[in-house]
């Protein structure tokens, strides 16, 4: 924002981390208005402010592009500014800022004009789910005292299939041309999701099927991306048991192009003498006695994950969500604060990538004697981290994807859910385990 800046008391704002995943097309409108020549401000506007913002929930700095226009020139400016997460609390509200940094023109100006960041301010009370718009500050570069206070009018989540190349010409950007020089020919591939989820467990059943709506969207959108055909199965509510299970895998026949991805988000156990290390999965609710438990479980690696390595599709993706010890409840955390999101904006080459990569890989999301953690609200800790990385590496801002792979974003997913239960989470952290035969 190109302004006088006024003195005033600058808030302290404390950094802190937003954990949430994906990635989000923001549009934010905001205004400031004329000072006098005393620098005091009028109620006449002086300038209208469009912004659009590529928001990763997983990413510390993000990127935003603002774009206003200049009586003066009789021309449309452009300025990209670096947005750090910014997050605190004041007389019984919570704050959310985005506070700008290092803006640079797109468009051309003339040598010494100057643009001091923006600081976009949300706030909502303690009970409300999520953020509402609240003003928005133009702080001077280096100065903790210098700034102007405008109004922030909007501040709205866009779908992709909206933000066209037209509108992002508006801001210098365009979506990434779409290359392909892989003999794989994707064309002909279907992405079968199989998602097995105990959405009817009395006490973590929400947890459970937030793990499957997030899980869903993803490959739902990330196989839009790819133009890949979707198909999804679904085993739960009250055709959760173990009968459904072992039917859709003797019945499923995938083509040698095709992609598989199995994920079961439920409870799991382990037989106190087991030697295997991957765990089964509990195929009933309200148990009761451990003879029924036996009778209702099937095993992660000898009944699904073997049984659909040998149908010979192109890709195999196995995961079991859920505990691997002796029969317990699954533990739980408290569910996180949250920003409305919106659609996963994915560069259809980074993805594409990724599916024409072939092979299999079985992953538990806990070793032998370990506890699977959720949010009794939002999902898995596992999950979350496995879409965040993905989200990470093959999203639309991200120009160093080209090179993104299954094993760095396996082995990343598993660093981060280690690292994000470790001290403080009672009785043990988490530390998933793989068999991972993908190239």
């Amino acid at each position: 924002m190109i302004r006088q800046a006024k003195k005033a008391v600058l808030l302290l704002f404390l950094l802190l981390r937003f954990t949430s995943y994906g990635q989000t097309i923001y549009e934010i409108k905001y205004s400031f208005n004329k000072l006098d020549k005393e620098g005091r401000e009028t109620t006449v506007v002086d300038k209208e402010y469009d912004a659009l913002l590529f928001y990763d929930f997983s990413k510390d700095i993000n990127t935003m592009r603002v774009r206003y226009y200049d009586a003066d020139k009789a021309s449309w400016i452009i300025v990209e500014q670096k947005v750090n997460t910014l997050m605190y609390a004041q007389e019984g509200k919570q704050y959310w800022a985005l506070a700008g940094s290092d803006p640079i023109f797109i468009s051309k100006v003339p040598e010494g004009t100057k643009y001091y960041p923006d600081r976009i301010i949300l706030n909502k009370n303690p009970d409300d789910k999520y953020y509402s718009p609240a003003y928005v500050i133009s702080q001077e570069s280096g100065s903790t005292t210098n700034f102007e206070t405008g109004k922030l009018i909007s501040f709205n989540t866009l779908v992709k299939p909206n933000v066209t190349n037209e509108f992002l010409g508006l801001y210098g950007w365009k979506w990434p041309e779409n290359k392909d020089n892989s003999k794989f020919d994707l064309a002909k591939s279907t992405l079968y999701l199989i998602q097995v989820t105990n959405s009817l467990d009395e006490k973590l059943g929400t947890g459970f099927s937030e793990n499957h709506k997030m899980i869903k969207k993803f490959f739902s959108n990330a196989a839009q991306t790819c133009n890949i055909n979707f198909k999804s199965i679904e085993i739960m509510g009250y055709n959760f048991n173990k009968t459904s299970v072992s039917k859709a895998i003797a019945d499923f026949t995938p083509s040698p192009n095709d992609i598989v991805i199995f994920y079961y988000s439920g409870h799991g156990y382990r037989y106190d003498d087991q030697t295997s290390q991957w765990p089964r999965m509990l195929m009933v609710n309200n148990y009761q006695s451990i003879e029924e438990v036996h009778a209702n479980s099937l095993s992660l690696d000898d009944d699904v994950y073997k049984p659909l390595s040998a149908k010979g599709a192109h890709l195999l993706l196995v995961f079991g969500e859920c505990c691997n010890k002796s029969i317990g409840p699954t533990p739980t955390v408290p569910n996180r604060i949250e920003m409305l999101g919106g659609d996963f904006i994915l560069d259809p080459n980074a993805m594409k990538a990724l599916f024409k990569q072939s092979g299999q890989l079985l992953l538990a999301t806990s070793k032998p004697n370990e506890y699977t953690w959720y949010y009794p609200e939002s999902g898995g800790i596992f999950g979350q981290n496995f879409v965040t990385e993905i989200s990470r590496e093959a999203n639309f801002t991200n120009t160093s994807n080209k090179g993104v792979t299954w094993k760095d974003i396996i082995d990343n997913s598993i660093k981060e859910t280690v690292a994000t239960t470790g001290p403080g989470y009672t009785p043990a952290s988490q530390d998933p385990i793989r068999d991972f035969n993908i190239k």
